[in-house]
C-alpha cells in the first residue's frame, strides 16, 4: 500500500529498508537472586510436570493395566484396554497408540452378538481419528506444506504417506457413518472429519456421496483480500502449543517485535526481535530469559514508566490444586533484555492458578495496578487478585478491601470505562458461572453491577474485551463462549452449523453499550449466532477502514477437536460477515495468542497467531497473515504520559475525518486488544477513505487530560506526549515496495 495514494497499486514487499535493534545485548546479562531464584522454581516444575497435563504418566497407567490383563481374557474386555491405551498413548504423542486401536478393532469384529456393534463403530471413529490427524501433522507440522491446513481452499496433501493416511481416515469414519443413525452426534463428528479429509485430497466436495457431504458454498463467506502467510520466510519458525503471543516494539527502534509462549512447563518463552530487513531473529538467549518458561498468556505494560514495555506471564491455568504455578513479572531493561523481578515485587507470596490478567490505573495516581483472575475451585480456593502499584516497583494485593474477589472460575478479564465516568471498570468472565461487571466506585472499592447491566452471561464464556463496535464512542462488550456442555457433541455442533442447524450451545455476545451504564445484546442482530468454541481471540482493524474487526482461535482439548479459526468483519457498524475463506485464515490447528500489529510500517495490521493445543501430537508452527492492503488511509500514533501512566493504556481517542466530503470520527481506545490477545500498545488506527484529518482529541486515563492534537498528515506515524503543544513525527524505518506489480 503507498502511503502517499488512498488505492495502493503496487504490491508491498514484507520488507523493511533498514537493519535494526543493533543495541541487542551481545551475550545474556548477570541476573540478580530472585531472577535466578525464579528460574529455579521453574526448572523445578518442568523437571515434575514437563507438559503440565501429565499425559505420559496417564499412559503409563493404562498400560500397565494392558499388561495385568490374563492371556485368555475376553475379547472385548481387552479389546476395551487396548483402546484406552491407545488413545492415552496418542494423546502424549506416542504414534504406537494407532496399532493398539487397530488391533482393538480387529478384536471387537471377532465379538459374539449384538454387542460387537458397540465395540466396533466407537474404534471405527477413534482410528478414523487418529489416521486424520496423523496425516496433518506429517502434512502440516513435519513437512510445513504450504496452505496445507487450511479449510476452504487451502492446498491438498502432496505427500504420499500423508494422502494414504487420509485415505485410511475416510475408510473407518465410512464405517461409522453407514452404520449409524443420522440423528446420533457421532454421525456428525464422523460426517464433519470426512469432509475435512476429502479436503485434504483435494477432492471436496464432488468426491463425497451426497448424503455425506457439506456443500462447498457453507464454507465460503463474504469475498474479501487473501492474506499471504509468510511465517516460515519472516523466520518465524517458533513450534509450539496452547499459549500465549505478544506484539510489541521491545527495544524501541521503531519496529515491532513479537514474544511467544506455550502452556507447558518446558517451554521456553522465545523473543523474536523485527529485523528491518522483513523478516526476525530470535533473540531469547541474548535477552536473558532463559530458563523463563511456560506461560499460556502473556501481556505487555509498562509498570515501572520508563518508556520499555515490561511483560506479565500468568501459570497454572486450567490444573486446579496441581496449578499453584509462580507468575513472572518480567522488567524490560531498556537495552533489550528482561529480569524477572516478580519475587522484590511482592507478587510472588502466594501461587494460584491462572491464564489471565490486566494492566490498568484503576486508582488514576499515575501508574498502572494488576488485576490477576485467578481458577477457584472446591479443591483449589483461589479468590482473584488486585495488585496496586505503589510506585516504588512494588505491590500490594487490595482484592479483599476493594471487594473484587470475584471467588468463581475466572478465564478471563477486561478493564474499561464504560460508564464513561473516569474510573477504570472490570469485567470478569467466569466458566459456567455467573459473570460479573465491577463497577469502579472511585474510592478503591468496586461493585459487582453485572445483574442490572444485564451482561451476567453466556454461562460458558470465555475471552472478552472492551472495545468500540459501532465507533460511537462508548465503550462496548464482546463476550465469547468456550460451551461444551450442551445437548451435543462440541464437534457435532461445529458440523450442524455449517449445515445450517441452529446452535445449541452459547455463541459469542456482544453488548452495545450506551456509555451511560447500560449494555444491549445485539448478538443475533450482528450475526453472532454460530457456537465457535472460543479459545484465543484479538482485534483490529483489517482493512483500515475506522471499524475493528476479530479474530476467534477455536477448538477444545480433546485429540478430534479440528475446526477453522474465524475472522469476522466489521461492516460498518452494522454487523459482521464471516471473511475466514477468501481472507485465509481458516487454519484448522487450535488457536490461542493472537496480535493484530503493523510489523512493516506500511500502515496496515498484518496479523501473527500463536497456534497450537495442549496434547502433545497438537502442536503446530505459528503463523504470519501479511495484509496485502486495501487502498484506505490511516494514522499511528504513539503516546507518551506524563501525569498519565507513560504508556497511556486507557487512553480514548477520537480523530474526526472528512471522508467523501462529510464529517465522521473513529475511536479507539490504548490497550492490548483482547484478554487473550497481545497487540501493540501504540494506536494503530485506520481512517477509510479520510481526505483529512480533522483533530485527534485524547482523554488521558488518571489524569483526565483533555489534549487535541490539530490536523495532523493522513498516512503517518506521530508521537505525541501528554500535554505538549506539539507532535513529533516519528521517522519510522521505511518499507520497499515491489515496482514491478
Amino acid at each position: 500500500m503507498d502511503r502517499s495514494s488512498p488505492v495502493g497499486t503496487c504490491t508491498v514487499l514484507f520488507a523493511l529498508a533498514v537493519t535494526a535493534g543493533t543495541h541487542l545485548a551481545a551475550a545474556a546479562p548477570e541476573q540478580p537472586a530472585g531472577h535466578e531464584r525464579m528460574v529455579a522454581q521453574l526448572a523445578e516444575l518442568s523437571a515434575n510436570h514437563p507438559h503440565g497435563f501429565d499425559y505420559a504418566g496417564e499412559a503409563r497407567q493404562a498400560r500397565l493395566l494392558l499388561e495385568s490383563l490374563p492371556d485368555d481374557a475376553e475379547p472385548a474386555l481387552r479389546a476395551t484396554f487396548l483402546a484406552e491405551v491407545g488413545t492415552k498413548e496418542l494423546e502424549a504423542g506416542i504414534n504406537t497408540g494407532l496399532a493398539r486401536l487397530i488391533e482393538a478393532f480387529d478384536l471387537a469384529t471377532r465379538i459374539e452378538g449384538p454387542e460387537r456393534r458397540g465395540y466396533m463403530l466407537p474404534l471405527a471413529y477413534q482410528i478414523g481419528v487418529a489416521y486424520y490427524r496423523m496425516a496433518r501433522l506429517r502434512s502440516c507440522v513435519d513437512l510445513r506444506e504450504p496452505g496445507s491446513c487450511t479449510i476452504p481452499g487451502g492446498a491438498p496433501f502432496r505427500d504420499s504417506e500423508a494422502r494414504d493416511q487420509a485415505v485410511e481416515a475416510i475408510r473407518y469414519l465410512r464405517v461409522v457413518l453407514d452404520a449409524t443413525p443420522q440423528e446420533a452426534p457421532r454421525h456428525a463428528t464422523a460426517l464433519w472429519l470426512t469432509n475435512l479429509a476429502y479436503m485434504s485430497l483435494g477432492q471436496h466436495p464432488e468426491a463425497i456421496p451426497e448424503r455425506y457431504r457439506i456443500p462447498a458454498h457453507a464454507f465460503q463467506g463474504a469475498p474479501f483480500r487473501h492474506f499471504e502467510e509468510v511465517a516460515t520466510p519472516s523466520g518465524l519458525d517458533a513450534r509450539g502449543y496452547a499459549g500465549g503471543a505478544i506484539a510489541e516494539d521491545f527495544d524501541r527502534d521503531g519496529l515491532i517485535d513479537l514474544m511467544v509462549a506455550s502452556v507447558h512447563p518446558n517451554y521456553q518463552i522465545r523473543l523474536f526481535l523485527n529485523d528491518g530487513l522483513g523478516g526476525f531473529r530470535d533473540a531469547t538467549a541474548a535477552s536473558g530469559l532463559t530458563g523463563i518458561t511456560s506461560g499460556l498468556h502473556i501481556v505487555q505494560t509498562d509498570y515501572n514508566n520508563d518508556g520499555y514495555a515490561d511483560v506479565f506471564v500468568p501459570r497454572g491455568g486450567w490444573l486446579k490444586s496441581n496449578g499453584r504455578h509462580p507468575n513472572s513479572l518480567l522488567r524490560n531493561n531498556g537495552d533489550a533484555t528482561f529480569t524477572d523481578v516478580t519475587i522484590d515485587a511482592g507478587l510472588a507470596d502466594v501461587h494460584y492458578p491462572t491464564q489471565t490478567m490486566t494492566w490498568a490505573d484503576f486508582d488514576n495516581d499515575g501508574d498502572l495496578d494488576l488485576f490477576v483472575g485467578n481458577e477457584f475451585t472446591p479443591d483449589q480456593p483461589s479468590p482473584c487478585q488486585l495488585f496496586r502499584n505503589e510506585g516504588d516497583g512494588t505491590f500490594v494485593d487490595i482484592a479483599e478491601s476493594a471487594g473484587v474477589t470475584n471467588n468463581r472460575f475466572t478465564k478471563a478479564v477486561a478493564a474499561g470505562d464504560y460508564d464513561s465516568d473516569g474510573h477504570v471498570d472490570l469485567f470478569v468472565s467466569n466458566m459456567d458461572q455467573i459473570n460479573r461487571l465491577y463497577h469502579n466506585n472511585g474510592d478503591g472499592t468496586f461493585t459487582d453491577v453485572a445483574a442490572a447491566a444485564g451482561v451476567e452471561g453466556p454461562m460458558a464464556s470465555f475471552s472478552s474485551w472492551f472495545w468500540d463496535a459501532n465507533n460511537d464512542g462508548h465503550q462496548d462488550l464482546m463476550v465469547t463462549s468456550y460451551s461444551l456442555n450442551g445437548p451435543r457433541h462440541p464437534l457435532a455442533e461445529i458440523a450442524l452449523n455449517y449445515l445450517g442447524t441452529p446452535s445449541t450451545l452459547d455463541h459469542p455476545t456482544l453488548y452495545l453499550g450506551d456509555g451511560t451504564g447500560g449494555f444491549k445484546d445485539v448478538s443475533g442482530a450482528w450475526g453472532l449466532s454460530r457456537s465457535e468454541l472460543v479459545m484465543g481471540s484479538n482485534y483490529g482493524d483489517l482493512d483500515n477502514d475506522g471499524y475493528l474487526d476479530f479474530y476467534l482461535g477455536t477448538g477444545f482439548m480433546t485429540y478430534e477437536a479440528v475446526m477453522p479459526n474465524i475472522m469476522m468483519r466489521n461492516v460498518r457498524g452494522k454487523g459482521f460477515e464471516d471473511v475466514s475463506a477468501d481472507g485465509g485464515f481458516g487454519h484448522l490447528a487450535k488457536a490461542h495468542g493472537i496480535a493484530f500489529a503493523d510489523f512493516d510500517n506500511d500502515g496496515d495490521q498484518d496479523v501473527f497467531t500463536r497456534l497450537g493445543g495442549a496434547l502433545i501430537h497438537d502442536s503446530s508452527f505459528d503463523v504470519l497473515y501479511r495484509n496485502p492492503g486495501f487502498g484506505n488511509r490511516f494514522l499511528t500514533l504513539t503516546l507518551k504520559g506524563t501525569r498519565a501512566n507513560r504508556s497511556a493504556i486507557g487512553a480514548r481517542l477520537k480523530v474526526d475525518i472528512v471522508e467523501g466530503g462529510n464529517v465522521r470520527s473513529v475511536y479507539h481506545t490504548v490497550g492490548n486488544g483482547s484478554s487473550f490477545g497481545g497487540n501493540p500498545l501504540r494506536a494503530e488506527i485506520g481512517l477509510g477513505l479520510a481526505e483529512r484529518v480533522l483533530g485527534v482529541h485524547i482523554v488521558w486515563p488518571g489524569s483526565g487530560t483533555r489534549q487535541v492534537i490539530e490536523h495532523p498528515p493522513l498516512n503517518s506515524f506521530l508521537e505525541v506526549t501528554e500535554g505538549a503543544q506539539h507532535y513529533t513525527t516519528v521517522d519510522t524505518p521505511s518499507f520497499v515496495e515491489n515496482s514491478g506489480s
